[in-house]
């Protein structure tokens, strides 16, 4: 377990290290970042574009600025948001919850529904139940989330004016449209995938082995059967995490959801490079943890993975 644990974290920080190699990059994507911090440089001579270059640090050696950066960031400084005239951390705490928010409801949904919808499709294989799960769990991967997005706050806000269009600050109602877009094709993919993985279960000779030993349904199916659909369940679940968590940019922008989805897309869209680069540098960390969690998970549901 011990070599295990080792390798992954080791592989962790190869992965972190790449990271930020990749977050510091987006300083160039534009070529120099003095000119994109700058933008309307009428009534600036060039003295004071220099002066302003030598301020930020953009007139020192690549490595110098790339290892300053990993400085600053490693004790949480992300520099100060041109945008909203802030602490980039300062920010992200405070739009952070309302993502991790989002996220844990959505992800608490998408297991309530597609995990019994899932195994029940399997255990009732080829009737018009398994049928009709089917159909809409196609129908739930085909459609993308800005349409479902938009099409439920035509009917349900603007038509029968049930729930609010928008906002977090006005109660659980305004999380209901935007959890349910969120977790729409989260449902859909997991209820095909818990299928499949129970049917493939129920197939193995280990099963039969079971049944023969006089097991009643019931235990076959929560014991012995459940415990390996588990494994690749537990897969899509960390990847939904990681993926949510950093934030749902097409649906946080459609519901004006103050979250860090909707703050990285405003970033981008003002030029704000160093909210930017705290914004990517903390999505891809929260995917290597959820895969590191994930990887661990692997060690409860089935020891082999130790061994291996």
């Amino acid at each position: 377990m011990a070599r295990y644990t080792a390798r992954r974290l080791l592989q962790a920080i190869i992965v972190i290290f790449g990271i930020t190699i990749a977050a510091f990059s987006i300083n160039f994507l534009a070529g120099d970042p003095t000119y994109v911090l700058i933008g309307d440089m009428r009534g600036m001579t060039e003295e004071d574009i220099q002066a302003f270059r030598h301020r930020m640090g953009f007139d020192r050696p690549i490595l110098v600025q790339y290892f300053d950066w990993l400085k600053n960031a490693v004790r949480g400084d992300f520099g100060w948001s041109y945008k909203y005239k802030e602490d980039n951390w300062k920010i992200i705490v405070e739009r952070f919850p309302a993502t991790l928010q989002l996220t844990v409801v959505s992800l608490i949904l998408q297991l309530l529904v597609s995990f019994p919808l899932g195994v029940f499709a399997a255990l009732k294989r080829g009737t018009k139940w398994d049928s009709f799960s089917m159909v809409l769990a196609l129908l739930g991967q085909s459609m993308p989330s800005f349409w479902i997005g938009l099409m439920l706050m035509m009917i349900f806000s603007v038509n029968l004016k049930w729930l609010p269009v928008s906002g977090r600050y006005e109660g659980i109602r305004s999380m209901v449209l935007p959890v349910i877009t969120l977790s729409f094709y989260g449902i859909a993919r997991n209820t095909r995938l818990i299928r499949s993985s129970m049917l493939e279960v129920l197939g193995e000779d280990y099963i039969r082995t079971v049944r023969a030993k006089g097991q009643t349904e019931r235990n076959v199916y929560i014991k012995h059967a459940l415990r390996n659909v588990l494994i690749p369940v537990v897969t899509m679940v960390g990847m939904d995490l990681g993926s949510l968590l950093s934030g749902a940019l097409v649906v946080e922008t459609i519901f004006a959801w103050p979250g860090m989805g909707m703050l990285t897309v405003n970033a981008i869209n003002g030029k704000d490079i160093m909210m930017v680069q705290a914004c990517v540098t903390l999505f891809a960390l929260m995917f290597v943890f959820a895969n590191l969690l994930v990887d661990f998970t692997y060690t409860i549901l089935d020891p082999r993975v130790r061994l291996q």
